[in-house]
């Protein structure tokens, strides 16, 4: 039987008094109080020459290290050192796996502490940053809703500026057409004051030429007169015109010169009567005309000593009321056209005033308007909006309508089931116990049976030469399914698959089993 060298150095050990192995037992240590569920080492046959082997191992290795080097020594009395040589390299070498495995254990169990100190570090900063996110979330909320209200704000600002822009330019518009047609009235104005004044020019004129022929009919009646009294004076008394000659002709004279006086002082009188014209203000005025017959009966110096048979015949009053009748339609009319300008005036007057009124209700109007098209477009929108709704409501209703069939049809499906298993005939005790017992025989034949596949697979594999799935206590059925379901990285898999596998194994016993049962 062929040994490695680590084996050999070790019959040898063994060989010179035990002294070597005891050594190495007692500096061996393991994590472990049992041999039960180890990590195995493929290289299981060799042990390490290295000077590593003699550094002091954990307290839990060492003392199962010992314990089996009481058993060895027992088993060195009581059969002799061939029965410990092919035990010593699998003992070493799973003590110094087991040695290894518990510093990676205590590394992965600093790992763990360390992953899980990151991990709780990690979950508070996700907590604080779900915190920080929930808070930013929500003050991004409510600026959302600040920048909708001030949009909101803005849009009704920017509307109301928009109507406030088309009025004033619609007044401003107005306006304009306001001065346009007030330009067009002062233009009219001035051409009827043209026209008035051209008028009022040719009544004067025409005034003028009147008083100029009263003047002239006066001074022909006084001339007529003068001579027609001469000629009666020269006819009736020659005597005493001839005796008073020198007083004739003074008193001729004196006549003549108060003639004369008397037609300068009416000349005068006529050049003074008339009318006075004020060009700048377009106005104009006539003066009072005097009493011409006072004026001339008062300048002739007649004798009284006439004779009453002979009347002296100056009448020209026709005239003078004919004058006067004519002044008088003139103020007639002056007064009827200051009351037309006066008329037209506050009709003017009233007419720009409904004009503004105009103007203003326009202006109200077109608001009114655009208002009435904003509401009818909010209208719409709500319409929409309002039928939008209705469907989803509707929809919401057929939704609601379907989980309340599906709810009683269930309702209706669980207590059809339940009246079901109400109306199932139930097992009897004695059936229930008679089932059980069955049960409990069954799995103690089936606990037997994996007992013994478990046996002969390890001699089996022991017998091929696969020493490391040899072990000195076998493990439960609960360890077993809690070994296969627990997932296990390393060399502990080619123990799970075994296990797998003679589970495979105990279906068609348990099945031949219940057949000859």
């Amino acid at each position: 039987m062929s040994h490695s060298p680590k084996s050999a150095i070790v019959h040898e050990n063994i060989a010179n008094g035990g002294t070597e192995l005891e050594k190495k037992l007692l500096n061996l240590k393991s994590p472990f109080n049992d041999i039960d569920d180890v990590y195995l080492s493929s290289n299981f046959n060799e042990l390490d020459r290295s000077s590593h082997v003699s550094v002091v191992m954990s307290e839990r290795v060492q003392s199962i290290a010992s314990g089996i080097y009481k058993e060895f020594e027992t088993m060195i009395e009581a059969y002799g050192l061939p029965v410990v040589e092919r035990l010593m390299p699998l003992i070493i070498s799973l003590l110094e796996n087991l040695d290894e495995l518990y510093k990676d254990q205590s590394a992965y169990h600093a790992e763990v502490r360390q992953l899980r100190e990151e991990n709780e570090h990690i979950y508070d900063q996700l907590t604080a940053e779900k915190a920080a996110r929930k808070q930013s979330e929500l003050r991004l909320l409510n600026a959302e809703d600040a920048f909708d209200e001030e949009r909101k704000v803005n849009e009704a600002k920017n509307e109301s500026l928009s109507t406030s822009c088309r009025q004033t330019e619609l007044r401003l518009q107005l306006a304009k057409d306001q001065v346009s047609r007030l330009e067009v009235k002062e233009q009219e104005w001035k051409k009827e004051e043209n026209r008035l004044h051209e008028h009022l020019n040719e009544l004067i004129r025409s005034n003028v030429e009147l008083t100029e022929q009263i003047k002239f009919i006066n001074n022909n009646n006084q001339d007529q007169s003068r001579n027609t009294l001469n000629n009666h004076i020269h006819k009736h008394s020659p005597r005493k015109l001839s005796m008073n000659s020198p007083k004739y002709n003074l008193t001729g004279s004196t006549n003549h010169d108060q003639s004369s006086t008397i037609d300068g002082s009416s000349i005068v009188h006529s050049n003074s009567l008339g009318v006075g014209y004020d060009a700048t203000s377009g106005g104009f005025e006539f003066d009072e005309l005097p009493n011409t017959l006072e004026s001339e009966s008062g300048g002739l110096n007649v004798d009284d000593d006439l004779p009453d048979t002979y009347p002296i015949t100056i009448n020209p009053e026709f005239e003078i009321i004919e004058f006067a009748g004519m002044r008088k339609e003139i103020d007639v009319l002056i007064k009827e056209n200051m009351e037309l300008v006066e008329m037209k005036n506050a009709l003017n007057v009233v007419k720009d005033d409904l004009l503004a009124r105009i103007d203003h209700l326009t202006s109200e109007n077109i608001s009114l308007h655009e208002s009435v098209n904003m509401l009818t477009d909010s209208r719409i929108r709500l319409q929409s909006e309002l039928t939008n709704i209705d469907q989803m409501l509707n929809d919401a209703r057929t939704e609601i309508n379907q989980l309340n069939e599906k709810l009683s049809f269930y309702q209706d499906k669980t207590n059809i089931e339940s009246t079901n298993s109400a109306q199932v005939k139930r097992f009897t005790r004695s059936e229930m116990a008679r089932i059980l017992a069955e049960r409990n025989h069954y799995k103690e034949r089936l606990l037997e049976l994996q007992d013994a596949v478990r046996f002969t697979e390890t001699l089996r594999v022991s017998q091929k030469g696969h020493r490391e799935l040899f072990m000195t206590k076998t493990p439960t059925i609960q360890q077993c399914k809690f070994d296969l379901n627990s997932p296990v990285s390393g060399p502990l898999q080619s123990l799970q698959k075994f296990y797998k596998k003679l589970l495979q194994k105990r279906l068609p016993l348990k099945t031949t089993t219940s057949l000859d049962l």
